[in-house]
């Protein structure tokens, strides 16, 4: 639907950038990664029933959940930053001092 001329689905200002079909692009990228991953599972003999996809689905997050949480904590170091406005401090203070002579 992006092909095709004209925003489908445009958003409140008339702009495809801020439709529905955009702003909700997760879920249906989502499926389709589900929907791939338990086709290729089926084909490849790795799956050969129901219950075999839920614990296949929490191995895949037991690895990547330490990830996560470094995501999280340099998300809230960054938040912080700006929040604080701390790196404009340091940066015109470690301007004053690399600027001023020495003696």
């Amino acid at each position: 639907m992006l092909f095709i001329p004209g925003p489908q689905f445009p958003g409140e200002d008339g702009s495809p950038l801020t439709s529905v079909l955009i702003s909700g692009v997760a879920v249906p990228i989502g499926l389709l990664f589900f929907v791939c991953g338990i086709a290729y599972g089926i084909v490849a003999g790795t799956i050969d029933k129901a219950s075999n996809v839920p614990p296949m689905m929490a191995s895949a997050v037991t690895q990547v959940a330490p990830l996560i949480v470094l995501f999280f904590a340099a998300a809230q170091f960054i938040a912080w930053f700006g929040w604080s406005n701390i790196g404009t401090v340091l940066a015109i203070k470690t301007a004053g001092v690399l600027g001023s002579p020495t003696r």
